[in-house]
């Protein structure tokens, strides 16, 4: 488990972490009794990692903060199949129905400029108000200054 989340005044636990056999990420959702309500694995690539994740209760809506170097689920840098790993928002629903989904990329389209990649720490994201805050580092940007 590299995230958990659990809601204010909820008897819910949220996690997210890693399949140890298909390389997913994985969210599940118990009761604080224990039950489980669901686990499953993100077909959304595989060398993706989930480091954050926030619950929206009223929803039944998770966001989550994963890193990955897939292509498939790319906008932008397409490519760079080692490298880097980009950071990507997911919001999906308690049944697994995508939402919507964001790339952020802190590396440069240029083929000249080595492209960079994005760590997290564990439980890397947080909601503040209405907006979504992370920390992590980069490696391998470059300004042009």
């Amino acid at each position: 488990m590299n995230a958990f989340d659990q809601p204010k005044n909820t008897n819910i636990f949220l996690g997210c972490g890693q399949s140890a056999t298909l390389n997913n990420p994985i969210l599940w959702k118990i009761q604080s009794d224990g039950s489980k309500q669901f686990s499953r694995s993100l077909n959304i690539a595989s060398t993706s990692y989930c480091y954050g994740i926030n619950y929206n209760y009223d929803k039944a809506q998770s966001t989550l903060l994963l890193s990955s170097n897939v292509d498939a689920i790319k906008t932008v840098n397409k490519g760079y199949t080692t490298s880097p790993q980009d950071a990507f928002i997911f919001i999906i629903t308690d049944s697994g129905t995508i939402i919507r989904g964001q790339q952020i990329s802190f590396s440069s389209s240029s083929a000249i400029n080595v492209p960079g990649s994005v760590k997290f720490g564990i439980n890397a994201l947080k909601k503040v108000g209405e907006y979504f805050i992370f920390a992590g580092y980069s490696t391998g940007f470059s300004t042009k200054f």
